[in-house]
């Protein structure tokens, strides 16, 4: 970890909080049930078992995000995220190959979205699907990450310091979350 950014680990500690400082249901279960979850599910034990020594926490994170919302499909652009390689049955599609197909999940990285994507990523949304963004405390990325939060479809944005978390949740009055994790 360079000097930036761990001075920018820093500032997220600093502005961060845990379950206690969350008052929205929705995001205090992620936290409690998903986040700090004591007990792991026997999917994401199988893929840890199944990919040992190829698991970053990030992607640890990654997958107790997929499971906890029973994600059925996912768009991604992040080569060689060790679950996906036939490991987990969720099948994986590219943005410019679905029609009208609705999206659970859309795991990339922050340097990745542009207008378009952005564009593609709403087309194929639904109310309970979420954004999963790497790097988002990255140069330039930051930028874009907050550009993102400010988005009027985004309802829900969650920053965990290694990935960012976005909400397209109607009925949710628009809040941002720096969560520990």
């Amino acid at each position: 970890m360079n000097l930036k950014t761990r001075l920018n680990y820093l500032a997220f500690l600093k502005k961060s909080t845990n379950q206690h400082g969350v008052h929205s249901p929705f995001v205090f279960s992620l936290v409690t049930q998903c986040f700090y979850a004591k007990k792991n599910t026997a999917y994401y034990q199988n893929l840890c078992k199944n990919n040992e020594g190829k698991l970053s926490k990030t992607n640890k994170k990654i997958i107790k995000l997929l499971d906890y919302f029973s994600v059925k499909n996912l768009s991604t652009n992040i080569i060689n995220f060790p679950p996906l390689n036939g490991v987990n049955n969720i099948p994986t599609t590219s943005l410019t190959n679905t029609e009208e197909k609705k999206i659970d999940a859309f795991l990339l990285t922050t340097l990745s979205i542009n207008t378009s994507l952005w564009q593609d990523i709403l087309k194929h949304s639904h109310n309970d699907s979420l954004v999963i963004l790497t790097n988002i405390h990255q140069k330039h990325a930051s930028n874009i990450w907050q550009e993102l939060c400010k988005r009027p479809e985004v309802k829900v944005s969650i920053d965990c310091f290694s990935l960012g978390i976005l909400f397209f949740r109607k009925e949710q009055a628009k809040e941002h979350f720096t969560i520990r994790w």
